[in-house]
């Protein structure tokens, strides 16, 4: 797909700017609103490949970033062959297409696995090398619990970087709709998407937890230049099958609004039929699920949590949620639960679900985790289940 633009530090700039409704191009307010837009790498990189002397802690900076996206990429190959059934999900993939020189500043390397067992042979593997296990996710999808985890390991230099992180979960798109919460369409997918396709489709699932940001601009941008006609078309179909017409038009419109992609080249009006009957289907099933206990747990939990509503009333009620509506009747509605780790010597060959003193707990490869939808994490709580399982309480 052609872009009407030209990749360039100013470009940078300008985006920024438009985003954030600004005009101060000052360098420091630049990077300032940079950051929230996790585009501060990206900015500095692309000043410094056009010549541009950056301070000694911003060179360092740019050079921390460009080594993990080398390590992402590194790590990615050394899992592929030792493991196999695997497929890196934007990151270092799409930072390939940028300009030379330029950092796309990724936090985390995303790895999608065939199947739910070679979620647990990655597990495995990087646990015997070192890796900490960080947090994990479960979703029903369909007749089948699928689990994602979250492995950490230290950073290169932890004052500045983040700890490096995988997340492997199975290649399921299931995206959410109901206040971003709940399943829109859930598809395993039958045939593996052209790794582009598959990269776009991330970015707008992202739609359903924030709005567009500068590297989400950047990351559409170089994906569509790499296109063919053949990638978009499988994109249009997906993005039917998935519903996802609204998430799409989205950023189409903030690409034609800043003038790089023409909104009829990304969303042609020929595709106003199936957008309105993704209208029509997406309302329906809000509705439905309004009605239902779980989802609306889910949303008063998730509100709270987020401190979207504050007072002790809202925290009061989101407290005591889970006693009311367990954690077992929110996964069974489809709606994700967050697994905080509570004893890693506690391992099982699969997927193992208990519920302790009313609490919902996971063994998988992994550990043990203690499900939740929303409230805080209780370390009285933890240390009751872990009591339960034979473990100590620390």
């Amino acid at each position: 797909m052609q872009i009407a633009a030209e990749l360039t530090s100013k470009l940078v700039e300008e985006l920024i700017l438009e985003l954030n409704d600004e005009t101060d191009r000052d360098p420091l307010t630049l990077l300032e609103w940079a950051e929230m837009h996790d585009a501060r790498p990206l900015l500095a990189s692309a000043w410094q490949s056009e010549g541009a002397d950056l301070s000694p802690g911003l060179a360092h900076e740019v050079a921390l970033f460009r080594e993990r996206a080398a390590g992402h990429r590194r790590l990615f190959d050394e899992l592929s062959s030792a493991v196999g059934g695997i497929e890196a999900v934007k990151g270092f993939r799409i930072a390939e297409l940028y300009p030379s020189g330029w950092v796309r500043g990724g936090k985390d390397l995303d790895v999608r696995a065939t199947t739910q067992e070679t979620v647990w042979r990655v597990v495995r593997y990087l646990l015997d090398r070192g890796w900490q296990c960080g947090g994990a996710f479960l979703q029903r999808i369909g007749r089948e619990d699928v689990m994602s985890v979250v492995l950490t390991s230290t950073s290169l230099d932890p004052m500045v970087l983040r700890p490096e992180a995988v997340e492997v979960g199975p290649t399921v798109f299931a995206p959410g709709n109901f206040f971003g919460l709940g399943p829109l369409a859930t598809h395993e997918l039958d045939e593996p998407l052209p790794p582009l396709v598959s990269h776009f489709l991330g970015i707008l699932e992202q739609r359903l937890e924030r709005g567009v940001t500068v590297r989400d601009v950047v990351d559409s941008v170089v994906l569509l230049q790499a296109m063919s006609t053949s990638d978009l078309d499988d994109l249009w179909r997906i993005v039917d099958r998935l519903l996802l017409w609204k998430e799409l038009g989205e950023v189409a419109f903030v690409l034609d609004t800043l003038e790089l992609v023409p909104q009829d080249a990304l969303l042609p009006a020929r595709f106003a039929p199936q957008q309105q009957r993704a209208r029509q289907a997406r309302t329906v099933r809000a509705l439905q699920r309004a009605a239902t206990v779980p989802v609306l747990a889910r949303y008063v939990a998730h509100k709270a949590a987020t401190a979207q509503w504050k007072g002790n009333l809202a925290q009061d009620v989101a407290a005591r949620l889970p006693r009311v509506v367990p954690a077992m009747r929110v996964l069974a509605a489809g709606l994700p639960l967050v697994g905080a780790p509570i004893a890693r010597e506690v391992t099982s060959d699969g997927l193992r679900l208990d519920v302790v003193e009313g609490n919902l707990v996971a063994t998988c490869p992994a550990g043990a985790f203690l499900l939740l939808y929303g409230r805080e994490y209780d370390e009285q709580v933890a240390a009751r289940v872990r009591a339960h399982l034979g473990q100590p309480a620390g």
